[in-house]
């Protein structure tokens, strides 16, 4: 099975509509190339997107680093490594009155009258492509609502459970 970025943009817009149905916990799945050999890599490096929440970032990139430690993995400086490790944290806000659910874009208002609750469905994609080809070898995803509160948390929870699911070198 081939996976390249095709499939996985399109996970990515068909599994947004879908959140609203995920409140509470994480919901998570993942795919692998059939002829993926984690014996085969030893190292890895973070792909830098340049978007994102800093105290998020660290956050995410800290769980990288230490669930790829336990499944065997080193950490390397871009350039030298056999596996890229990409994530996206994708988030549709919606607002939640007493007169019902609907979407809102970004840098639409709220009111602090209690009237208002803010809530983020929230798709954390999470992708192992192989340095030398680029091929996507592993990829794996996470949903949930949340709110904005509990975004960098639950992201965060979101990568090393689906890390767990990543085989071990060994």
């Amino acid at each position: 099975m081939k996976m390249n970025a095709m499939p996985v943009a399109t996970l990515a817009v068909l599994a947004l509509p879908s959140l609203s149905g995920c409140a509470g916990g994480l919901q998570m799945n993942h795919a692998a190339d059939p002829l993926l050999r984690p014996a085969s890599y030893q190292t890895y490096g973070i792909v830098e997107h340049g978007v994102g929440q800093a105290d998020a970032d660290i956050r995410i990139e800290e769980a990288i680093h230490e669930a790829m430690a336990a499944r065997g993995f080193t950490h390397e400086e871009p350039g030298q490594v056999d596996l890229l490790v990409s994530v996206k944290v994708l988030t549709t806000l919606k607002a939640e009155t007493a007169l019902g659910t609907g979407r809102l874009a970004a840098g639409d208002g709220f009111n602090d009258d209690g009237l208002m609750q803010q809530r983020l469905d929230k798709l954390v994609l999470l992708q192992l492509q192989d340095a030398r080809s680029l091929k996507i070898v592993w990829v794996g995803w996470s949903q949930a609502a949340v709110t904005p509160e509990q975004l960098s948390a639950r992201a965060t929870e979101a990568v090393w459970g689906l890390l767990n699911r990543v085989p071990a070198r060994i």
